[in-house]
């Protein structure tokens, strides 16, 4: 189920993309591409009916049901079909967002990070928590905080906050 994402990723860890020139018009297309992503995901939570109806329609994976039921409880799976292959998703785009902040300092790449960081939230899975954890270390390490003991609080503090407070009324026994 999972393995082409994971190879997907692997190979995106392995690209030499210093030397790749990139223009002003691939960093409007990269940002309109996080733009619609983030807008799509929260018009989800939202429960906005013409987004919701889109994606229903157009989108199916494993089962014909999957997709709705993801809908039905507010998981802004986008065309990623299942919670945990979304927040697999969500996590590499807050990679490629935060990494392109660190690199040019420009603020609505970190603006777009965060916005992973809260879809991934209501996704509400295992996948999710593990990643959204792994995200605070890198956003920790980002910013410097990495050779004092704040990346380890943040992380768990963060964590237990997100799963104590988890935006989804459903838990695993009720589905």
């Amino acid at each position: 189920g999972a393995f082409v994402p994971v190879l997907l990723f692997s190979v995106v860890y392995s690209l030499r993309l210093k030397d790749l020139p990139l223009t002003r018009m691939h960093g409007r297309l990269f940002a309109a591409a996080h733009l619609v992503n983030l807008t799509c995901g929260i018009l989800i939570i939202l429960e906005e009916p013409v987004v919701l109806q889109f994606i229903g329609d157009h989108y199916a994976a494993a089962y014909p049901e999957l997709v709705a039921n993801m809908l039905i409880q507010q998981k802004p799976v986008l065309m990623f079909h299942s919670h945990s292959v979304a927040a697999f998703y969500f996590y590499l785009f807050f990679f490629l967002a935060f990494r392109t902040y660190s690199a040019t300092q420009g603020r609505l790449y970190i603006v777009f990070a965060l916005g992973y960081l809260v879809l991934t939230c209501w996704v509400n899975s295992f996948t999710a928590y593990a990643l959204l954890a792994l995200a605070l270390i890198q956003i920790c390490r980002g910013f410097g905080w990495a050779r004092t003991r704040t990346l380890g609080v943040v992380a768990v503090v963060a964590l237990a906050a997100v799963v104590a407070v988890g935006p989804s009324e459903y838990t695993v026994d009720e589905l």
